[in-house]
């Protein structure tokens, strides 16, 4: 099993905390934008995170409100209300569901209640994070890509949910403000998932390994650093590169920068 300090909480660093844990993985939603004009489409963002060492497979299913803030009857649509989805071992990944919403749709707030059921691992593996979802997130060992998509993403208001009753689907219910608006857009968009982070991207705060390992590093590694022992592996190690490179060093040359870099050490 991996360390699991090794793997950050980047769902919680999005979503400032809020998450739904439904096992081996961990969720929460939002809408984008939060608020639309009637006739516009959105979409429904559903975070993801692998909490174990193995693969995951699920199926999100998206309900529409039966009727608008005013009572008037299917005034949202979408292309897809199921889909499957499969995530890699400690992968962090977003799901879109587009709805479609008619011009004439009376303006409110309404909840979009989306559920995750049928969450299994299918191999065997460890937690690469805690329950409480993980280590901090270290920004500078991301890329720079991946730093600029947490970033905005991390903007967005997310919700949590609830578990259902004798472990039936768990449901997160985001909510979208309806303002007015007259004409219907026309979109054909696809539910779509996105990579959002793996684990090649796995780096850690220099400073909180230094915290981790300063035992074996005090204890060990910097006893190594006596310049009686360094010195004549050093020089020997000098003679042999320069000797590759094509150029022979003398004794005294070879002892000269094997003790400069003895000093540097």
């Amino acid at each position: 099993m991996a360390d699991v300090a090794n793997f950050p909480d980047i769902l919680g660093f999005i979503t400032s905390g809020e998450r739904l844990d439904i096992g081996t993985v961990q969720a929460a939603a939002t809408s984008l934008p939060m608020s639309v004009k009637a006739g516009k489409s959105f979409r429904l963002l559903v975070a993801l995170q692998n909490m174990v060492d193995s693969p995951v497979e699920m199926l999100v299913a998206l309900t529409l409100p039966a009727a608008d803030a005013g009572g008037k009857k299917n005034k949202f649509s979408a292309k897809t209300l199921r889909i499957s989805v499969g995530m890699q071992p400690g992968e962090v990944g977003m799901l879109l569901l587009p709805v479609a919403s008619a011009g004439d749709t009376t303006p409110g707030a309404l909840r979009f209640p989306i559920s995750i059921s049928g969450v299994k691992a299918l191999e065997r593996g460890g937690r690469l994070r805690t329950p409480e979802g993980g280590s901090e997130i270290y920004l500078p060992g991301l890329k720079v890509e991946t730093r600029k998509l947490i970033d905005n993403l991390s903007k967005q208001k997310f919700v949590g949910g609830k578990k259902g009753m004798l472990g039936g689907a768990a449901t997160l219910e985001p909510s979208v403000i309806v303002q007015p608006g007259s004409l219907t857009e026309i979109a054909d968009f696809k539910p779509e998932y996105r990579t959002i982070w793996t684990r090649a991207e796995l780096r850690e705060d220099p400073l909180a390994l230094l915290e981790r390992y300063k035992d074996d590093i005090t204890q060990h590694a910097l006893i190594s650093l006596d310049r009686t022992q360094m010195l004549a592996p050093l020089v020997e190690k000098t003679t042999t590169r320069f000797k590759q490179a094509g150029y022979v060093l003398s004794e005294v040359e070879a002892k000269l920068i094997g003790r400069a870099l003895t000093h540097v050490l």
